[in-house]
């Protein structure tokens, strides 16, 4: 049955559009077999209001980790906003054809930085501080694989006051840490939960904790 929808909703040789989601209705190569998830727009469901809550007020969308542009994909819409895709791997590759696919031009529509994120800036890195600088009313989506909680205690919350925060953590402790941090910086902190539906439609992921945090300044 599987198979049967698969072969009926995406193709084995061409792009592929995502039908529902934040990034709907953009073409992408991603390829049913694996893809799946990403292409019905099931992928990470859970955050998806809080993307588009903290898309909706930035003038800054910001994605560290950006992979392929999966989201990338979702920032690019918002032709008004500058877009920062951070992406060091080889996966910038598949983000910039991803892009291209649906029109988006590098350095037009968005911005790549091909260097990893971190507390300094030193060859391929680029500070977390160094990378806002002069930006203004920040979004901030983060995945970069357990080097979340580094970046969030190198930030500058003095010198930038205007931003929020999609994290995804990936370790108990880190997570902790994390939410500790912005809570001590007054940031409402919510713990994005699996959505019950999960049982039923599981994601397989690498690592056992996988969870979101959404960070807003208190008002």
């Amino acid at each position: 049955m599987k198979k049967l929808l698969k072969w009926f909703l995406f193709s084995d040789s061409k792009p592929n559009r995502i039908l529902s989601g934040v990034s709907s209705g953009m073409l992408t190569r991603y390829h049913p077999d694996d893809r799946t998830m990403h292409l019905l727009g099931l992928y990470e469901r859970e955050i998806y209001p809080f993307l588009k809550k903290g898309m909706k007020h930035a003038k800054t969308l910001i994605d560290i980790g950006a992979n392929d542009g999966y989201y990338g994909l979702a920032f690019a819409k918002h032709s008004e906003k500058m877009v920062m895709l951070c992406e060091p791997g080889e996966e910038r590759i598949n983000l910039i054809e991803n892009l291209s696919l649906n029109g988006f031009k590098e350095n037009t529509d968005f911005t790549l930085i091909d260097k990893f994120v971190s507390d300094h800036t030193d060859g391929d890195e680029i500070s977390i501080n160094d990378l806002v600088k002069d930006k203004q009313n920040i979004f901030i989506l983060m995945d970069i694989e357990g080097g979340e909680q580094k970046v969030v205690e190198a930030f500058d919350f003095k010198r930038n006051a205007a931003v929020t925060w999609l994290i995804e953590t990936h370790a108990v402790e880190i997570e902790q840490k994390i939410i500790n941090v912005l809570e001590r910086e007054q940031y409402e902190v919510h713990v994005i939960k699996n959505a019950w539906w999960r049982k039923f439609v599981p994601e397989k992921r690498p690592l056992a904790h996988n969870r979101w945090l959404f960070a807003e300044k208190r008002q």
